[in-house]
């Protein structure tokens, strides 16, 4: 089964005058946008849930104009696409700040939250990859590859793999959505289910036998004691996710709350919390705004080279550019740095760059913390 996430988006703005529940009724759908594709369907409330806003100063007041040098208007250009982001983002918390949210709609926020976070990791990460010369395809493969970011392969966690062949539903948030659609409770814990298809029936001490089609034990020739110790061998046919009454496993509630890389925003106290977290990031991207146009106020350095670099070779992983040398690693090729930057403005692309992997992103769970693994779902086997 291809499950590829949600693909929903907000597209334009105006002024926040009314409460967040009359502007919850004046919704009426949204565009894709950012890497998830399923087809989910939005409920009546959330069909009127349009978010109307002005368009705000950092996203539309850019610095560069159109004659500047390149790398002064990617900088631009990738303060001004994460703006948006983020205030798609602010967006959705506030949104979310609605006590009279369904379960289901409250989930598909915190789905569409999760897709802008997607697409803020590609707006941090693909300024560096198009300053080292990588574009097009080549660079959004690599900048949705970029190390230890949010959506890692694996079932069942907060961020989805694209494709899990021969698993049913991988997607969390989706599971539990079907779930409060069709009126059952969302919040449950589930444990992950093995569903092997038997192969060969080994008895200890005893024969081996074939197994074709189904197997239960009552098939074991005449012969074999019934009691005898056995091996089973089998092959995964397929996986599934299953609702359990254990304490001890986590609930979906409980994993998201657990998960650093979750903008939790499935009440609306956590709501609250995420619009002030989201607030501050996006403060942080002004001041990083008037930096840059200081910068191209009193004019910067383009070009040249290095001392002692000139001679270097380039190589997959280094390059020269116009603002210095780029490196990136062997494990980590979607994240190039300029470690040896050129003048004011290459100092100022290594700040811009440096603040928004370091800090911005993992102020927002785009980078998940050193040493951080999710949870695992506990496996079961059922024989078929």
């Amino acid at each position: 089964m291809h499950i590829d996430g949600t693909r929903l988006g907000l597209r334009t703005f105006a002024p926040w005058k009314k409460s967040v529940t009359e502007q919850a009724r004046q919704f009426a759908g949204c565009a894709p946008l950012g890497t998830f594709g399923d087809s989910l369907k939005i409920s009546d409330l959330g069909k009127r849930l349009q978010i109307r806003s002005e368009e705000t100063t950092l996203c539309n007041d850019k610095t560069s104009s159109n004659n500047a040098d390149p790398a002064l208007k990617l900088m631009d250009e990738t303060i001004s696409k994460l703006g948006e982001t983020l205030e798609e983002m602010r967006k959705i918390s506030v949104l979310a700040e609605d006590t009279d949210l369904s379960d289901s709609d409250r989930i598909r926020l915190q789905m569409r939250m999760r897709g802008l976070q997607e697409n803020a990791k590609k707006d941090i990460w693909s300024m560096g990859l198009k300053m080292a010369g990588k574009s097009g395809s080549e660079a959004e493969a690599l900048a949705a590859c970029a190390s230890n970011l949010v959506f890692e392969q694996g079932g069942g966690y907060y961020g989805m793999p694209t494709t899990m062949e021969g698993q049913e539903n991988p997607d969390m948030l989706q599971r539990a959505l079907t779930r409060a659609k069709n009126g059952q409770e969302w919040d449950v814990a589930e444990v992950m289910e093995s569903v092997d298809q038997l192969s060969e029936v080994k008895v200890i001490q005893g024969p081996s036998i074939s197994v074709e089609g189904s197997w239960d034990d009552s098939q074991l020739p005449d012969e074999v004691d019934p009691d005898a110790p056995r091996m089973y061998v089998a092959k995964a046919w397929k996986t599934r996710y299953k609702v359990v009454d254990d304490p001890e496993e986590l609930t979906v509630r409980q994993r998201l709350e657990a998960d650093p890389r979750v903008i939790l925003i499935m009440d609306p106290k956590s709501a609250v919390k995420a619009t002030e977290r989201i607030d501050r990031e996006i403060e942080t991207l002004k001041e990083l705004r008037k930096d840059l146009s200081s910068v191209i106020a009193y004019g910067s350095t383009i070009g040249g080279e290095t001392e002692g670099n000139a001679n270097q070779p380039e190589s997959r992983f280094r390059v020269s550019t116009s603002l210095g040398i780029m490196v990136a690693t062997q494990d980590k090729p979607g994240d190039f740095r300029l470690t040896e930057p050129i003048g004011a403005a290459g100092n100022m692309f290594a700040h811009l760059d440096s603040t928004l992997k370091n800090q911005i992103a993992r102020r927002l769970g785009i980078v998940a913390p050193d040493g951080y693994s999710p949870e695992l779902y506990r496996t079961v086997h059922t024989f078929v």
